[in-house]
């Protein structure tokens, strides 16, 4: 496209998007199935309209944005069991790892340790930051291995990521466990629960067993958990929460020309949009509402895996939170065919194989779908 000379009418211009709209993936239809968003809640949506103008880089002019996302901050930070935190709201989980990455290097840190099962964002972080990376072997169920951090820890590592719903499995590391190892080096965790942070809290409430992960491990210090997966808010929305609260500090930097002489976190202008979101997501929702959500897609994971395994599909690892890696022989062949079909999942690494992630805008009748779907590729391709 080159840049116009005159202005296109509205309506020309909405019929255009519109068209290539229609080539994009939809959550309504059941199409979304690989990627870790969702369809948002209407009072999220309504909820980032009246902010979406509104600056969270500057409390000064905008002090309710400022009030919502501390609000929303000591919020999570009570789910997470914190009583003395601080924190802010990103665009992802991505610039939330490389926020806590950044303070971690600045804190005197060179080295992290990170399991070969860590987000993407962990690794391109790193090399941004120019840490070096103690790459931590996994156990026979994907964790990180136990044996390994003490490895490190003896080596002189004592900065760590570990992750709460690894990407492609869905499993939680045995962070309460190595907290306890760590905390004995004066090492220090981050946790990302990109993912899963909406999750985890609530499957207690279901009587269900899953590692602890909450700053009550006194080698946590830091937490990522995105609004734009399962806590139903509009892209983009992510919640970084620090302890000591004292963290903040070291993402302040000098902003002369600003009223308050400071700009807080690493990038720039940031819409309120997304604190006024997750805000009105947590309070519509509370413990009652999230633990029913995570019930739901509780329940559809256990569908899934009953029905791929009587189909003869392998699902060789029983994930922690809702995420299903489906053993194929060419997952790129699957991807492509599976497309055809208007059925868009990703890819698993760890154990080749396609993986699906349950979202709340899916149902019994879109996976139902999605395994017809996936027989017959397997006829096809093998």
């Amino acid at each position: 496209m080159k840049f116009p000379k005159r202005g296109v009418n509205e309506l020309s211009i909405l019929s255009e998007l519109r068209s290539k709209y229609c080539l994009d993936a939809k959550h309504d239809l059941g199409e979304v199935l690989g990627s870790m968003t969702t369809k948002p809640l209407d009072v999220a949506i309504r909820a980032f309209e009246i902010f979406w103008r509104s600056n969270l880089n500057d409390p000064y002019t905008f002090p309710g944005s400022s009030i919502i996302e501390r609000e929303v901050i000591e919020a999570l930070a009570d789910l997470y069991e914190c009583n003395d935190c601080s924190g802010l709201i990103t665009t992802g989980g991505s610039e939330s790892n490389l926020t806590a990455l950044y303070i971690i290097r600045e804190l005197g840190f060179s080295t992290v340790g990170v399991p070969k099962s860590a987000h993407f964002s962990v690794f391109k972080a790193c090399k941004l930051l120019k840490l070096n990376i103690y790459e931590l072997d996994l156990d026979k169920d994907f964790r990180v291995s136990i044996g390994s951090v003490k490895e490190a820890l003896d080596k002189g590592v004592r900065a760590f990521i570990f992750t709460a719903g690894t990407t492609e499995l869905g499993l939680i590391d045995p962070i309460d466990k190595l907290g306890r190892v760590i905390n004995e080096y004066s090492g220090l965790i981050h946790v990302d629960a990109a993912y899963a942070g909406f999750v985890i809290p609530f499957l207690k409430e279901l009587g269900l067993k899953v590692p602890k992960v909450s700053f009550s491990n006194p080698a946590v210090r830091s937490l990522c958990v995105d609004g734009h997966k399962m806590g139903l808010t509009p892209i983009p929305n992510s919640a970084l929460i620090l302890r000591p609260p004292e963290l903040i500090k070291y993402v302040e930097f000098p902003a002369r020309y600003m009223p308050l002489n400071i700009q807080r976190g690493l990038l720039g202008t940031r819409t309120a949009g997304s604190a006024a979101a997750l805000y009105a997501v947590i309070k519509y929702l509370g413990i009652e509402g999230f633990t029913e959500v995570v019930k739901y897609v509780m329940g559809l994971l256990k569908y899934l895996i009953k029905r791929l395994r009587e189909e003869d599909f392998s699902v060789p690892v029983e994930p922690d939170v809702p995420i299903v890696c489906i053993e194929v022989k060419d997952p790129d062949k699957y991807l492509k065919e599976l497309a055809k079909r208007r059925l868009f999942v990703y890819k698993c690494s760890l154990i080749k194989g396609v993986r699906v992630v349950i979202m709340p805008h899916l149902s019994r009748y879109d996976l139902d779908r999605f395994i017809e779907a996936l027989k017959n590729v397997r006829r096809e391709v093998g």
